[in-house]
């Protein structure tokens, strides 16, 4: 029987992929019109949280996402 294996990743222990993440977060707030610097959303205090709550404080932050973000 051949053996099976399953690589679980828990981000920066293989591949860290934070700043990834920080790139996109950005480029999606901008693709609404959004001009926003990366500085300014303070990503550093969302590492480990859920996207949920990262987007949940932008728009709190910037009402004109309006409610098609």
């Amino acid at each position: 029987m051949a053996e099976k294996a399953f690589i679980f990743d828990m981000d920066g222990v293989i591949i860290d992929s934070e700043k990834l993440h920080s790139i996109t977060k950005v480029q999606a707030i901008r693709s609404f019109g959004v001009e926003v610097r990366e500085a300014e959303l303070n990503l550093e205090s969302y590492v480990g949280r859920s996207a949920k709550s990262f987007f949940s404080d932008v728009i709190a932050k910037y009402p004109e996402l309006g409610d098609d973000w």
